[in-house]
């Protein structure tokens, strides 16, 4: 299934006149409500995706700039532009945070809410790891990345820099 958006499907419609009978007609802002959220499910079944790569830099006390290793792909139910990206800060060797936006609006113009319940993520290459993502509220996760080449218990590792992670969340 291709992406799609309002237009897609003809939208956004306008009334030409006022609805008389709700059981045989529907109102334009219901019907583009209703295009809308169709379109939106076509864009992934999860709510986002999106990849980074580690950072070695340390994480320094404020008033240190923070560490925010940039966004390499992304892509969600709110879009794929980079105004849909999340923000990406390293909190601690192999800690990260994941941050979207509150509310994203949609084409119609509608402040849509984020609400993140679950993800998971993985390394992108053949690096020995493991990558845990722990929810923080409806809208931050926080992604653990592990060294599983480098002792037991795994520690927190940013795999020498570089390693792309990618992180599902729904």
């Amino acid at each position: 299934m291709l992406n799609a958006t309002i237009s897609t499907y003809g939208g956004p419609y306008s009334d030409s006149e006022p609805v008389e009978d709700p059981t045989t007609q529907i109102a334009s802002d219901e019907f583009n409500r209703m295009l809308e959220d169709h379109a939106q499910t076509t864009r992934g079944a999860m709510r986002a995706w999106v990849s980074f790569a580690t950072d070695i830099a340390p994480v320094l006390p404020p008033p240190a700039p923070p560490v925010q290793p940039p966004v390499i792909d992304a892509t969600s139910v709110w879009g794929d532009g980079s105004a849909q990206h999340p923000v990406i800060t390293k909190t601690a060797h192999g800690t990260y945070e994941i941050e979207y936006a509150t509310t994203y609006q949609d084409e119609l113009g509608f402040d849509e809410p984020v609400s993140l319940r679950f993800g998971g993520g993985n390394v992108a290459d053949a690096a020995p790891a493991d990558v845990h993502v722990v929810k923080s509220s409806g809208q931050k996760v926080t992604v653990y990345v592990y060294d599983l080449g480098f002792g037991i218990p795994p520690p927190l590792s940013d795999l020498g820099g570089g390693v792309e992670i990618q992180v599902w969340l729904r």
